[in-house]
């Protein structure tokens, strides 16, 4: 697949495709994060790639490996219109027009690869399922669905993915020498398609410390009886 031009969307120098932190001495404990939005901490470093991202987790196998798709960094300059011109895909205007629908930056891996988030009112034989609204899609014919205007309700599609060797340790304290902190937040579609990109931090953020501020409390009452 195409990649968006670079000089449409300006970004700081490239960092590594992996979002991974130095080994720890001890063990991470594994706990799934599939249909979890990652929150970047707010006292990150700027210079990471990773700032200020909203990402969604694709992929967490057992052994630590995972897959993300960052949802808050648009494409100002490149639409899913043009996408679908430069792979051939006929378009129906009359029925769909995807001239002002934006692609999204998913990831310095893979950054040819699409990938389609999206509500789960379509699917296809490649469609996995990640929340009991949200599945992911990454073949072609997810976009000749969408130019047709028979495709899922809402979605986002984004190029490039994220990649952790150890997503474990990489929420755990031992990897914050990396300068990148997470809050997690369950991914539901109104957090992952309402809020614009330039917008949809700030709100996820407020909800990621509302979450943990009540899971804290929760498991504080449950110690005390």
């Amino acid at each position: 697949m195409p990649t968006p031009p670079s000089s449409h969307h300006p970004r700081p120098a490239p960092g590594p495709q992996r979002a991974t932190g130095k080994p720890s001495h001890t063990a991470a404990v594994h706990q799934c994060c599939v249909g979890q939005l990652l929150v970047s901490h707010p006292h990150d470093h700027a210079q990471n790639p990773l700032h200020h991202s909203v990402i969604m987790i694709t992929q967490h196998a057992p052994t630590g490996e995972a897959v993300g798709l960052q949802i808050n960094d648009d494409f100002k300059h490149f639409t899913v219109m043009q996408l679908a011109s430069a792979m051939g895909i006929e378009l129906d205007l009359e029925k769909f027009n995807l001239n002002t629908v934006p692609l999204y930056y998913g990831g310095a891996a893979r950054p040819h690869r699409a990938q389609v988030l999206h509500t789960r009112d379509w699917s296809s034989v490649t469609t996995r399922v990640l929340t009991d609204e949200l599945a992911v899609t990454s073949d072609i014919s997810i976009l000749s669905a969408l130019v047709s205007g028979q495709g899922p309700r809402q979605f986002r599609i984004c190029m490039g993915v994220w990649m952790w060797a150890n997503l474990d340790e990489a929420l755990t304290m031992a990897s914050h020498s990396t300068g990148v902190r997470w809050l997690q937040l369950p991914a539901t579609a109104p957090r992952v398609f309402d809020p614009a990109a330039d917008q949809q931090r700030r709100l996820c953020l407020d909800q990621a410390i509302k979450h943990t501020v009540h899971q804290w409390t929760a498991r504080v009452q449950d110690q005390l009886g």
